[in-house]
C-alpha cells in the first residue's frame, strides 16, 4: 500500500515530467529515490545518483583527511546527515532497491511535528539507525559479492571460515586483507572483534526470535557459559550435535517426513536445495548460502577420516572426529568454540523469518504521522 501510494504520487509523476522534457532514457530504472517533503513547497524527488548521503563512519586505523578509506578500514557507521532543504531538516520518503523488485521505504514526517528536543532526539536516532541499517546491507552484499571468488573463498575455507554474516562488511573484510599474508592476525581479528562487541550475548539474544533455537535455550546458554570460562571441549561437544538438529528440526518444516534425507551430508545438500528457493532478502543471501553449505559439505565439518590415527585438519571442530569420540586435544580450542557459534549463527540468518524484520522484504518505517 504504501509504495503504491508514494509511486503514485511522486514516482511516476517525477518520471513522466522528466521523459516528456527527454531528460530519461526508456532503460532508466529507479535503484533508490529520496523525496524531500518541504513545509508549504513542492516536493523535491530525486534518483539514483542525484542522491547523496553524508555518513559518519567508524575506522579500523586512522585515516588522513581527504584521503580514500577503504572497505577494511569501515569499523562501522556513527551518524547520518539525515535531508535538507535551504538549511533546514525536512521530512523524507527514501526508496531503496533491494532486489527483485522490492524496495525498502524510511518515512520520517517528524520535521513537520512539534516535538519536544528529546522526543526530536529520539525521532532522528531511529531514522539515522534504519539509514544505517540499510548503509551496512548494502557494504555487505558488496563485500559478499567481491569475497565470493574461489581464491578468497578457498583462504577462508583454509582458515575455518566462510562468508559469516555477523562479521559483514566488517571485520571480514580486514580478515579477507590479512588472510593471505598474516592468518594468524587474521583469525585474531574475529576473536577480538567477537569479544569486544559481546556477540555472543547478542547471538543468544537474537535467537529466541526462531522457535527451532529458542527449543534449545538452556543448552546454547549453557555452551556459552562454558565457552565464557574457558571450557571450549564442552562447549564444542555440546554444540557440534546441535547443528544437524537445528538443520534437522527446519527442513521437517519445510518438507514431508519421508522427504527428509538420513545422514548430514544429504540433509546439508537439501537444506541447501530448499533454502535456494526462497525468495531472497538481500543480494548476499545466496552467496552466504553457497559459502557456508560448501564449508559445512565440502570442508572441515564433515570430512571423513578413513583410519583411526588419520591426520586431523584442526582448523575446526569436525563432526566425525567428536561423535565416534576420537580424542583430539587441538580442537579443543577458544577459536573454535567461536567458529561454532558462528556457524549456527549463519544457520540462523539464513532460516530466520525475513518478515518480522523491518528492511527485510519491502517493509516500512514511519516515524510520526503520515502528512494528510
Amino acid at each position: 500500500m504504501m509504495f503504491n501510494q508514494v509511486t503514485n504520487l511522486y514516482v511516476m509523476p517525477e518520471i513522466r515530467k522528466r521523459r516528456d522534457e527527454g531528460k530519461l532514457s526508456d532503460e532508466f530504472r529507479v535503484k533508490q529515490c529520496l523525496v524531500k517533503l518541504p513545509s508549504n513547497q513542492e516536493p523535491v524527488v530525486l534518483f539514483n545518483d542525484e542522491i547523496d548521503w553524508m555518513v559518519w563512519v567508524l575506522t579500523s586505523e586512522a585515516v588522513e583527511a581527504d584521503a580514500p578509506a577503504y572497505l577494511h578500514q569501515l569499523a562501522g557507521f556513527h551518524s547520518v546527515v539525515l535531508p535538507e532543504e535551504n538549511g533546514e531538516r525536512v521530512a523524507f520518503i527514501f526508496l531503496k532497491h533491494r532486489i527483485n523488485g522490492e524496495y525498502d521505504i524510511i518515512f520520517d514526517a517528524t520535521p513537520n511535528w512539534e516535538l519536544t528536543l528529546e522526543d526530536r532526539q529520539e525521532a532522528e536516532k531511529e531514522v539515522q539507525d534504519s539509514m544505517i541499517t540499510l548503509i551496512t546491507q548494502s557494504f555487505a552484499d558488496y563485500a559478499a559479492e567481491a569475497f565470493s571468488c574461489d581464491k578468497i573463498q578457498s583462504q577462508l575455507y583454509k582458515e575455518g571460515l566462510w562468508l559469516i554474516p555477523r562479521l559483514m562488511p566488517y571485520p571480514l573484510s580486514e580478515v579477507v586483507r590479512l588472510i593471505e599474508t598474516s592468518p594468524k592476525e587474521a583469525v585474531e581479528t574475529i576473536q577480538k572483534y567477537c569479544y569486544e562487541k559481546d556477540l555472543l550475548e547478542k547471538m543468544l539474544e537474537d535467537w529466541r526470535a526462531t522457535d527451532i533455537f529458542k527449543s534449545r535455550q538452556t543448552i546454547l546458554e549453557e555452551c556459552c557459559f562454558a565457552h565464557k570460562n574457558g571450557k571450549y571441549s564442552l562447549s564444542i561437544h555440546t554444540l557440534m550435535p546441535q547443528l544437524e538438529g537445528i538443520i534437522t528440526d527446519w527442513i521437517f518444516t519445510q518438507l514431508p517426513s519421508n522427504e527428509v534425507p538420513w545422514n548430514q551430508k544429504s540433509k546439508t545438500t537439501k537444506f541447501k536445495d530448499i533454502l535456494l528457493t526462497r525468495d531472497p532478502f538481500s543480494l548476499s543471501y545466496p552467496i552466504v548460502i553457497e559459502s557456508v553449505i560448501s564449508f559445512i559439505v565440502d570442508g572441515p565439518v564433515l570430512s571423513t577420516f578413513k583410519k583411526w590415527f588419520d591426520t586431523v585438519d584442526d582448523v575446526f571442530p569436525n563432526r566425525h572426529i567428536l561423535e565416534h569420540g576420537r580424542y583430539e586435544e587441538s580442537l579443543y580450542t577458544e577459536i573454535n568454540s567461536l567458529r561454532l557459534f558462528l556457524l549456527l549463527d549463519t544457520i540462523y540468518y539464513l532460516i530466520k523469518d525475513k518478515r518480522s524484520e523491518f528492511l527485510d522484504g519491502s517493509k516500512y518505517i514511519f516515524v510520526g504521522k503520515p502528512a494528510s
